[in-house]
C-alpha cells in the first residue's frame, strides 16, 4: 500500500486548506495498539521536536551512513534519505501473502516528490526581525518582510529573552536577544523559498540566508528488509506524474516547514538555531570546507531531511487515518530452512559419487554380472562356489572346466536353472591342474 492524495479528501490531508492558516482541529491522532506507532495527519505541533532533532542529525559523519528513525513507528529506521516513501512500512505489512511463508525482504515502486534545497548568502534582504513589545524579561519580536518574488508578507512572532531590566529601549534592538527564525511560503506557480534571520552567535554563520525549494515528482524504490526493520529508499530517473495536482500537498508541507519557526522558541538560547549550528559543526568537520560554505551545505541537509519527515507524516496520515491508499505489487524475498552445513553436504555428494562409479566399475568388469555363477540362498554347495569366486585360481578354473561341462553336455551356460555340484567342481579342477 502506498498513500494517495485525492482532491476529495483534501479536507483531511489538507492541514492548513486553501486558505493556508493553521488549523489545529482539522488534526487527527491514531495509536496503534501494541506497537509503538503514533500516526498523525499534521506534522506541526505532533512531532515538532522529532523535526527539529531530525534538522540537528542531517548529516552523518563522514563514512557513517546516516540512520534516522521513522516517525510514525521508531522500532523501523531508514538508512540516508526517506523523500517521505515508504509511509506504509511499519504501519501495514504487506498483504496476501500465505502463511506459512516469512518475507524477510521486500521493494515496491511509489512516487512522491524529491524535494531539493539550494541556499546562498544574501547581501541585503527584505526580511526584518522588528520588537513588538515586553514583558518583563522576555521581548516579544516579529519576522515581517517578504522574499524574492513572492508577495505574501510575514508576520511571525517570536519571543526571546533580551534582558532582565524594566527598561524597553534594552530589547528594541533585536540585536540584544539571541534569536533564530526563518520564514517559508509558497505561490500558486509553484515556487517556494525560505529565508533565515538569526542574531547574536548565530548571526554570522546563518542571517541572510535564502534557499529555494524544489519539489520534483519522482519515482522511488523502497527496498525493505523485515529481519532487522531497516528501509532504504532509492530515487530513479524514471519521469513520473505529480502524485498532487492540486499541489496541496507541497504547499502544506512548505507550510509545515513556516510553523515549525514560529512554534519554536529562542528564550536564552534558540532551539532551532542550537540544531542547525549542530549540523553545521559535523559537515564542517568531516567535509574541510570552509565554514561559510558549509553553513550552506549544513542548512540544505537541514530543510532536505526536515521536508522528507514532513511528506512521510503526511503520507503514514493518509494511509491509516484517511484510508486512502493505492495499491502496488512487491518483489519478495522469503526465508528457506536448510538441513546441515556446506561441509558436510560435499562430502556426502563425493561419497555417493565414488560408490556410483564404484558400482559403474564393477558392472563394466563382470560384463554386467552375466558370468556370475548361479547363487540359491538355499543351497549350500552353490553358496560355497559363489564364494569361491572372491578367492584365485580355484575358483577360475571350476569357472573354466563348468564352461567346457556344459557345452559337451548341452547344458544352460553359467546363471542358468542347473549347477555343477561344488565337490565335482573342485575335483575336476584337482584332476585338470595335475
Amino acid at each position: 500500500m502506498v498513500p494517495s492524495f485525492p482532491e476529495a479528501s483534501e479536507d483531511v490531508w489538507g492541514q492548513f486548506g486553501q486558505n493556508q492558516t493553521f488549523n489545529i482541529s482539522s488534526c487527527m491522532v491514531k495509536r496503534i495498539r501494541q506497537t509503538p506507532s503514533f500516526v498523525t495527519n499534521c506534522p506541526i505541533p505532533y512531532h515538532q521536536n522529532a523535526l527539529i532533532n531530525t534538522a540537528r542529525e542531517a548529516t552523518a559523519p563522514d563514512g557513517i551512513s546516516r540512520d534516522h528513525s521513522k516517525l510514525d513507528n521508531p522500532t523501523w529506521f531508514y538508512q540516508e534519505r526517506s523523500y517521505g516513501a515508504g509511509s506504509s512500512v511499519g504501519l501495514m505489512p504487506p498483504s496476501e501473502i500465505p502463511a506459512d511463508l516469512q518475507l524477510s525482504n521486500y521493494s515496491l515502486e511509489e512516487i512522491g516528490y524529491n524535494a531539493s534545497v539550494q541556499c546562498n548568502h544574501i547581501i541585503s534582504t527584505n526580511l526584518t526581525i522588528e520588537y513588538y513589545i515586553k514583558q518583563g524579561s522576555l521581548g516579544v519580536f516579529r519576522l515581517e518582510g517578504t522574499l524574492p518574488n513572492l508577495t505574501k508578507q510575514a508576520h511571525d512572532p517570536i519571543i526571546a529573552w533580551c534582558d532582565n531590566s524594566s527598561h524597553k529601549a534594552v530589547c528594541e534592538n533585536p540585536g540584544g536577544a539571541t534569536m533564530f527564525a526563518w520564514y517559508a511560503t509558497s505561490n500558486d506557480q509553484g515556487k517556494s523559498m525560505v529565508g533565515i534571520r538569526a542574531t547574536s552567535w548565530y548571526e554570522d554563520d546563518f542571517n541572510n540566508i535564502q534557499c529555494s525549494l524544489k519539489f520534483v515528482p519522482t519515482v522511488f524504490t523502497v527496498t525493505v528488509n523485515v529481519v532487522n526493520q531497516s528501509i532504504v529508499v532509492t530515487a530513479n530517473d524514471t519521469a513520473a506524474p505529480d502524485p498532487d495536482l492540486t499541489r496541496l500537498l507541497v504547499n502544506n508541507s512548505v507550510l509545515s516547514l513556516e510553523f515549525l519557526s514560529k512554534m519554536s522558541p529562542s528564550l536564552y538560547v534558540s532551539v532551532l538555531g542550537d540544531a542547525f549550528s549542530y549540523n553545521l559543526n559535523t559537515t564542517q568537520a568531516f567535509s574541510g570546507m570552509a565554514r561559510p560554505e558549509a553553513a550552506l551545505r549544513a542548512t540544505e541537509a537541514s530543510f532536505e531531511a526536515t521536508l522528507d519527515d514532513i511528506l512521510g507524516v503526511y503520507g503514514s496520515g493518509q494511509i491509516m487515518i484517511n484510508n486512502e491508499t493505492t495499491t502496488k505489487s512487491i518483489q519478495g524475498i522469503f526465508k528457506s530452512c536448510r538441513i546441515g552445513e556446506p561441509l558436510v553436504h560435499a562430502f556426502t555428494l563425493v561419497l555417493n559419487l565414488l560408490i556410483i562409479l564404484s558400482i559403474l566399475f564393477e558392472a563394466l568388469r563382470t560384463s554386467f554380472w552375466r558370468d556370475l555363477p548361479r547363487y540359491e540362498m538355499m543351497d549350500l554347495k552353490s553358496t560355497v562356489t559363489a564364494a569361491s569366486f572372491g578367492g584365485n585360481g580355484v575358483s577360475r578354473k571350476i569357472q573354466q572346466k563348468k564352461k567346457i561341462v556344459d557345452r559337451r553336455s548341452g547344458r544352460p551356460k553359467a546363471g542358468g536353472n542347473e549347477s555343477v555340484p561344488a565337490s565335482r567342481q573342485l575335483h575336476r579342477a584337482q584332476d585338470h591342474s595335475t
